[in-house]
């Protein structure tokens, strides 16, 4: 399950920012926002970094945690919990390269 639509709906509070407004930070619709807000639609990559780097935060937490949630904890400050989108990136080639070795294998097993 992903809090993103949570998150950002939180966020856009915080920052007393509309839909409209938001989206306009990241070059996406008003209409896209609501969709994630919603949950009727998944974010690309390339925005879910925008967004975790324009407010400090790591995007495994922006799509796994509740923000409160991160709040509640006061030891870790936000610049913190600041993550880089490396990591993630890092787990996405790792998986990437891994299904491409598989399929690999299989043409040179049809060969």
């Amino acid at each position: 399950m992903s809090f993103f639509g949570k998150n950002i709906k939180k966020i856009r509070g915080l920052n007393n920012l509309s839909q409209q407004e938001f989206g306009n930070l990241f070059g996406l619709s008003r209409a896209s926002i609501g969709s994630y807000e919603e949950e009727r639609a998944d974010p690309k990559i390339d925005a879910l970094i925008k967004i975790a780097q324009h407010f400090k935060l790591n995007i495994h937490e922006l799509l796994t945690t509740e923000l409160h949630a991160l709040e509640k904890n006061k030891e870790e400050p936000k610049s913190a919990i600041a993550g880089t989108a490396k990591s993630y990136l890092e787990d996405r080639v790792e998986s990437l390269e891994a299904k491409l070795e598989k399929l690999e294998n299989l043409l040179n097993q049809s060969k």
